[in-house]
C-alpha cells in the first residue's frame, strides 16, 4: 500500500503510543499454588485464559514494532531520496532534518564569531584612538603648540611617523566578517523556511509499505 510521508509519521507516532499502552498493561508471566492450581494469584486469571492473554500480548506488542521499523525504514529510505527546496538552496529531505535538528550549533557558532569580531574591533579602536592622542600630544609638544597651517605639513609628517608603527590592525585570516554575514543569512533562511517547506513536500511525497 501507499502513504505520503505525512501519514507515515502520524502512524509512527500513533503506535508509539500504543506500544506505551500495551507495554505498561501487559502480564508475561504470574504465578499460581499448588501442582493443579487453576487460578494465577496476581492477575487473577484462570491459567488458560493468562496463558492465551499472555501469548497474544506478546505477539501484538511484536506486531507493533514490526510495523513500526518498517514504516520508519520507508520513511528514512524517502527522505534520504528525496529533494525539498528551503529558502535558496535544496536538500533531501534528511539532510533538511538534520541541518534543522542540529541549528542550534550553527547559532553557537555564529555568536562565538560575532562575539570575537565585535570584541577585537572595539578593542582595535580604542587602542587606535589612544595612540592617535598620545602622538597628537607628542607632536604638539613637539612644534611648541603651533598648528598654523605653515606647520602643517610638519604635523602631518610627524604624526606619521610617530604612528607608523604604533597603530594596531586586524589579524582576520577568515575574512570573519564575510562569514558572520553569510552564516546569519543561512541560519534565517533555513529557519524561516524549513517547516513549511517539510510540510509541504511530506503531504505531496508518498511511500510503499506492506
Amino acid at each position: 500500500m501507499k502513504m505520503t510521508l505525512t501519514e507515515g509519521l502520524a502512524e509512527v507516532k500513533a503506535i508509539g503510543k500504543k506500544l506505551e499502552k500495551k507495554i505498561e498493561r501487559a502480564y508475561f508471566v504470574d504465578y499460581c499454588q499448588g501442582e493443579e492450581a487453576k487460578v494465577t494469584v496476581e492477575t487473577q486469571q484462570p491459567v488458560s485464559k493468562f496463558e492465551e492473554n499472555a501469548k497474544a500480548s506478546l505477539q501484538s506488542i511484536q506486531d507493533l514494532f514490526s510495523r513500526h521499523e518498517k514504516i520508519k525504514a520507508a520513511i528514512a529510505k524517502t527522505n534520504a531520496e528525496t529533494k525539498v527546496t528551503i529558502g535558496k538552496k535544496e536538500y533531501t529531505i534528511a539532510e533538511a532534518i538534520g541541518i534543522k535538528n542540529t541549528i542550534d550549533k550553527k547559532e553557537a557558532l555564529l555568536g562565538r564569531m560575532t562575539h570575537q569580531y565585535s570584541f577585537v574591533i572595539e578593542k582595535l579602536e580604542r587602542i587606535n584612538r589612544e595612540q592617535r592622542s598620545r602622538a597628537h600630544q607628542e607632536t604638539l609638544s613637539f612644534l611648541g603648540g603651533n598648528t598654523t597651517d605653515t606647520n602643517r605639513d610638519l604635523y602631518e609628517k610627524n604624526m606619521n611617523d610617530k604612528l607608523r608603527d604604533k597603530l594596531y590592525k586586524i589579524y582576520d585570516p577568515v575574512n570573519l566578517r564575510k562569514k558572520i554575514e553569510d552564516l546569519e543569512e543561512d541560519i534565517i533562511d533555513f529557519k524561516t523556511n524549513v517547516d513549511v517547506a517539510l510540510s509541504k513536500k511530506n503531504a505531496l511525497t508518498e511511500f510503499e509499505i506492506d
